[in-house]
């Protein structure tokens, strides 16, 4: 299967969430300039291949980008991330979050979360 197609399982698995639509304003792998957050981005993707113990396989790190417009508080960053985890299929694995305060323009001052999924893809 190929990464991508696995990429746009994961893009419809978060697009099918209700709850999670509800509380963002888009799913993107490049947002509109302007976008209003919170929103998601489908960020790079990093690969590593080898033999595994059944056969050629790859592991396949994807990092999810969380913009929120709740300043001076991670909260919504993790109550995205929690839904984004339950909206997830079963074959995609959490490989860490973080989360920090952006303020590198005044104008838009916002929080970032990056959340790191891990899934396999046999070739």
């Amino acid at each position: 299967m190929s990464e991508y197609l696995r990429q746009d399982e994961i893009y419809s698995a978060l697009s099918a969430s209700a709850a999670l639509t509800a509380v963002v304003t888009g799913i993107f792998e490049t947002p509109p300039s302007k976008q209003k957050p919170p929103y998601i981005v489908l960020g790079d993707a990093r690969e590593s291949s080898g033999e595994r113990m059944n056969g050629q396989q790859s592991e396949i790190t994807l990092t999810l980008h969380i913009w929120s417009a709740k300043w001076k508080t991670k909260k919504e960053c993790y109550r995205i991330r929690n839904l984004i985890l339950r909206a997830l299929p079963d074959w995609v694995q959490l490989d860490g979050f973080s989360a920090e305060l952006d303020d590198e323009e005044e104008s838009e001052k916002r929080t970032h979360g990056e959340l790191d999924i891990r899934y396999y893809d046999r070739r």
